[in-house]
């Protein structure tokens, strides 16, 4: 075998080196002359070829390339290897091809994670040796020779992207709406990207509420989740049930009102992970079970505190104006229009119009920050007042002091936070800390 060149050396460039070293001649290949893992790439694999601030790299010898997901497809480091016909894979590729356990793929603009994490721990409570991991945090591949039974992998649209075919278990689309069109060239390609989870997959289960997510090609087990009665073999909600329509009727699986997670948009998060776990072979009860002791992840929809009637919730995850509507619209009370709303940072050049009917029917006021503020303004009907502010501190204390009983004050962005801060999660643990500094 031949070099195997690694393109990007973050989290998953480092994954790969760890997992080749010994296997495989390396060259590690970074446009940066200090990425974030040099150091430690050098100091634990130090036979591998380093070619650091590099615009191209040397390929003589090299018979495939990996490419991290931060890495464009159509950078110069890419396009040596594809000028040269240099077979490109992503990290999940070699994942693919070296474990025979079954393998369940997450993919969506909004709720990915959640949805990952509620499918493993649905499978952990019942006993399994289950790896989560892939864009949540853990690259796929340090989780092999761990002895799991199955994987559970979130996949973003730039794992997918150079990703060939492979055949999961079980796979879905949860939702699509804009987002990393900074990264892909249209919309069109960014939902087209997503679809490739589908090609292989034994059971691909897709958002009736969202027909993007509907697989395209003619597989041969297709299921569907919603918010309304399912067909049979799908799943959906019957009188404030979440259920599964067999032939006879419908399978009760759990109350609207005793799901840990707030919000319409997780009641869909919700029947995924059931659809999904069931699908790969977990049964209503142990479902039903699970669900009750999930917790969530922290930055959204997370309930910090209450305090004097109002309610507090960080859904700083929320990067993008898909996450926000999702956000404002299960949360809010069209009745009452009990959300304070604090948001704002770098769109990303996203269309920020669809803003604008959610924030008009739920939306009491809005509280902006962050470069993007004045064009999240220019889409707000002129009925909703609307304040900016400099610093989270400053837009709690604004949002606070227009709350009153039975309000809610929510952090959901709607933008990415690198314009303030230095990810989704400081910028979630200061909105924690400042909430708790101006509500005591």
């Amino acid at each position: 075998m031949g070099k195997t060149a690694v393109i990007g050396l973050g989290q998953t460039g480092f994954s790969c080196l760890n997992y080749l070293y010994g296997k495989s001649k390396l060259i590690a290949v970074d446009s940066r002359l200090h990425p974030p893992k040099k150091d430690v790439s050098k100091a634990l694999f130090p036979d591998v070829e380093y070619q650091l601030g590099a615009e191209t790299f040397d390929s003589v010898g090299v018979d495939r390339v990996i490419v991290s997901p931060g890495i464009e497809l159509d950078s110069p480091l890419v396009a040596t290897a594809v000028q040269k016909e240099i077979p490109v894979i992503s990290d999940i590729d070699l994942f693919c091809e070296t474990t025979t356990v079954p393998i369940c793929a997450i993919t969506g603009t909004n709720g990915k994670s959640t949805v990952t994490s509620l499918v493993g721990h649905l499978f952990q409570c019942s006993g399994y040796s289950v790896g989560v991991g892939g864009n949540l945090g853990r690259p796929a591949l340090d989780m092999l020779d761990k002895g799991y039974e199955l994987y559970i992998l979130e996949l973003s649209s730039f794992q997918l992207e150079c990703m060939s075919r492979q055949r999961f278990l079980a796979s879905t689309i949860l939702n699509i709406s804009e987002d990393h069109l900074d990264r892909h060239e249209s919309y069109e390609l960014y939902a087209s990207i997503k679809q490739k989870i589908y090609l292989d997959s034994k059971f691909c289960i897709f958002n009736r509420q969202d027909m993007q997510t509907k697989p395209i090609n003619n597989q041969a087990s297709i299921i569907s989740f919603g918010a309304d009665l399912p067909g049979t073999g799908d799943w959906g909600i019957q009188d404030d049930w979440l259920v599964f329509a067999d032939r006879a009727n419908f399978e009760r699986i759990i109350r609207i009102d005793a799901l840990p997670l707030l919000g319409t948009h997780n009641e869909m998060n919700v029947l995924a992970g059931c659809a999904l776990a069931n699908a790969m072979g977990l049964d209503f009860d142990s479902i039903a079970a699970g669900i009750k002791s999930f917790e969530g992840l922290p930055h959204r929809c997370q309930l910090v505190l209450e305090r004097f009637g109002v309610k507090f919730y960080n859904d700083s995850k929320a990067t993008n104006v898909g996450a926000t509507i999702a956000a404002i619209s299960g949360l809010g009370n069209i009745h009452s229009k009990n959300l304070i709303l604090i948001a704002g940072g770098d769109s990303k050049n996203a269309n920020l119009s669809p803003l604008e009917g959610p924030i008009s029917e739920f939306v009491k006021a809005t509280v902006l920050m962050g470069k993007d503020a004045a064009l999240i303004d220019q889409v707000i009907n002129s009925d909703t007042p609307v304040l900016h502010t400099k610093t989270m501190l400053e837009a709690v204390v604004k949002a606070t002091e227009l709350a009153e009983p039975g309000d809610f004050v929510l952090l959901s962005p709607a933008c990415t936070s690198l314009d303030m801060f230095s990810s989704f999660e400081e910028r979630g643990r200061k909105f924690v800390e400042s909430v708790k500094r101006v509500v005591k």
